[in-house]
């Protein structure tokens, strides 16, 4: 029965990480920038955050001890939950900072539940890349109906934002001299729905080797969803999406190369990606090229160098930050926007490097444990010391391909820690990677004494 019930609801959170679906709460009167409502200047309750809550919940129910183990196994992962927390008793708003903290607690509790959900098998790691492929799909047709439409399509419902191509501030893209509709999917902008898509090629990828000796039509099926999740990237037109995909799949196969057992298979799957990248360079090349380059004095790239400077005068000003969630806050109270020439208050934004962002709003100490949990998380051992990375795991390879192009993404953009499908994409991996650990003593054995 314990099963049963974490299996569901961990099923129907995973269906909801890409949907936006949520219910307006208030907005918080002291912010300074941006007059629409967004997750940056508001308080939602995402449908996502009741079965996140309810499946952390029933893991610490039924599997008190081993939840309690996943939390010792990865003390770096506490420290930092422990570190953004305690930041919040020197906020500049600490109504914003008790906001952000908190979701900064469910979803790095909700990596603990993962982790130990997955390290006791009760979540088998085929299905959840089984339904992280199919769920990009989905958004990769959602994609391109709305690129094809150049507006919405009506699954308002799913959290999809209601835009066309003149909305104000929504993402577009010029091609030979056309202004065209950058795809959002569900999600609240470009750059996360191709956050979302890499999560699933790479999941695809690892489905493709897993059947690869199974029937002709299943590895037919997932070669057709390569496809369709690969024209959903090109709609993204996310520079930074396609640029971390590559690596991400280059990751895939030089780690899968190296496993003898997996090197035929993936043979086979970078022939079928040679005849998908023919076909789409082929057919959406006037899409695709036009795009792939950077040009001198681009808003966006300005932007992005405007808000790292930002970031890194705050870590310099401030090297014990300035508390989860209040960086924006930070900058336009003390003029550092107007600063770099940033007078109106829409750009205002949040700084667009993950670790910036992290280290002016945690403080040097805050990022310097995030990049130690990082590097203990890629070069964790098993229960007999040795490197999982070297041991020519599937599992781990994926998650690890996925977790380096995150963290790549991360260098480009802010959305993995202050935003929710972002955090809950991120968080997920991380809690994927500890189930993956070492054992030691949490078993299935040890699983069913805690139930008792």
């Amino acid at each position: 029965m314990r099963e049963k019930v974490i299996r569901l609801l961990f099923f129907i959170l995973l269906f909801f990480i890409p949907f936006g679906t949520k219910k307006f709460i208030f907005s918080f009167p002291s912010l300074l920038f941006g007059d629409k409502l967004n997750e940056l200047n508001s308080v939602f309750l995402f449908a996502s955050d009741i079965f996140l809550i309810l499946f952390v919940f029933s893991v610490f129910w039924f599997l008190r001890q081993d939840f309690k183990k996943i939390v010792i196994l990865n003390k770096l992962v506490l420290i930092f939950l422990v570190l953004g927390l305690v930041s919040i008793f020197f906020a500049t708003d600490i109504s914003v900072s008790l906001y952000f903290g908190l979701r900064f607690l469910l979803v790095v509790l909700g990596a603990f539940a993962i982790g130990t959900a997955v390290k006791n098998k009760y979540i088998k790691f085929d299905w959840i890349m089984f339904c992280l492929g199919i769920s990009a799909v989905f958004q990769s047709i959602v994609a391109f109906f709305q690129f094809l439409m150049q507006k919405s399509i009506g699954l308002w419902f799913l959290g999809e934002s209601v835009i066309n191509l003149n909305s104000p501030g929504v993402a577009r893209v010029m091609i030979d001299g056309v202004k065209m509709l950058r795809a959002y999917g569900t999600m609240a902008h470009a750059n996360i729905l191709a956050g979302f898509l890499i999560l699933g090629l790479v999941a695809l990828f690892y489905l493709f080797v897993k059947n690869f000796n199974d029937k002709f039509w299943k590895k037919l099926l997932i070669s057709v969803g390569l496809f369709v999740v690969f024209l959903g990237l090109i709609f993204s037109f996310s520079r930074s999406g396609w640029i971390v995909a590559l690596i991400s799949i280059i990751l895939f196969f030089i780690l899968g190369f190296f496993d003898k057992t997996e090197r035929k298979k993936i043979g086979n799957l970078l022939i079928i990606l040679f005849f998908i990248f023919a076909i789409l360079f082929f057919v959406f090349g006037w899409a695709i090229f036009p795009r792939a380059h950077f040009v001198a004095g681009e808003v966006s790239v300005n932007h992005r160098v405007i808000y790292n400077k930002i970031g890194l005068e705050i870590i310099k000003e401030n090297p014990l930050g300035v508390s989860i969630g209040n960086q924006v806050i930070y900058g336009a109270n003390n003029g550092l926007y107007e600063k770099y020439g940033l007078a109106e208050n829409w750009t205002w934004q949040p700084v667009h490097n993950f670790f910036i962002l992290v280290g002016s709003e945690l403080g040097v100490t805050g990022l310097i444990v995030f990049l130690l949990l990082i590097l203990f998380l890629i070069f964790q051992k098993d229960s007999e010391k040795k490197f999982l990375i070297f041991k020519k795991g599937l599992d781990f390879n994926v998650l690890l391909a996925i977790f380096i192009g995150f963290l790549v993404f991360g260098l480009f953009d802010h959305f993995f820690w202050d935003l929710q499908s972002g955090r809950l994409m991120f968080w997920l991996v991380l809690g994927m990677m500890m189930g993956l650990g070492p054992r030691r003593s949490t078993d299935r054995t040890l699983a069913s004494e805690a139930g008792n």
